[in-house]
């Protein structure tokens, strides 16, 4: 195994630990309703997660009159009703997180959506606990892909960079661990889009994790999506 004494593993949340395109997606719609604006495709505005419900706001409504800041409101009070409707955990998840804290990895959470909606979903799965902390969008960090973040948790958890690891479907996340000195390992599983970012290992399920550091985490070639 992995030597995990000076480590410690930071997850993206959306298209990383749980898939939540449906319940963002029925948000995006519900407020785009309220404005008098036709639906959009699942498709389309998955293609506009990955930095923040204000981002994610401006491309739904790109083109239309509506304020995003008044847009804004209206969406998170849809999502706060909506966020655990269709939302689930990627297969794997509810056994491989308890197995890393068991085998002594600190675990935390970087996401880009708001803290208080993160912690409902982790505490609904039963898996709030397994983590020492939990970083939101309104947590007082610049978002990914800024590195504050993520250095914050390694020197709350006493640990070197260089091994340790962020994991994550996003662009944001390979590039957080890249200015950050961390390793990365890119979810193909998930929603997110790479672009022109690199990664350490990726994996295909979230299962994979458990292989990987049952038997050693070892970097493979740098690779695209």
């Amino acid at each position: 195994m992995v030597s995990i004494s000076r480590g410690c593993i930071i997850f993206d949340l959306d298209g990383t630990l749980v898939d939540s395109r449906e319940d963002l997606a029925d948000a995006v719609n519900l407020t785009r309703r309220d404005f008098n604006l036709d639906l959009l495709s699942l498709e389309t505005i998955t293609s506009f997660v990955g930095n923040g419900a204000r981002k994610l706001l401006e491309r739904a409504l790109s083109g239309s009159a509506v304020d995003v800041e008044t847009a804004l409101l209206t969406f998170k009070q849809h999502y706060q009703r909506k966020m655990l409707d269709k939302t689930a955990l990627y297969p794997g998840v509810a056994t491989v997180v308890p197995w890393l804290a068991s085998a002594g990895w600190p675990l935390a959470v970087i996401t880009n959506k708001p803290s208080l909606h993160c912690r409902e979903i982790l505490k609904h799965f039963g898996l709030y606990h397994y983590f020492v902390e939990l970083i939101g969008a309104d947590s007082g960090f610049p978002l990914k892909p800024e590195p504050d973040a993520a250095s914050y948790l390694l020197s709350l958890t006493n640990s070197e960079a260089a091994a340790s690891w962020m994991v994550g479907d996003n662009y944001t996340d390979m590039a957080t661990a890249r200015r950050a000195g961390m390793k990365s390992c890119f979810a193909r599983y998930g929603f997110g889009q790479l672009r022109d970012e690199t990664f350490d290992n990726a994996i295909s399920s979230f299962s994979e994790l458990f292989e990987l550091f049952e038997h050693g985490l070892k970097p493979s070639r740098k690779g695209s999506k």
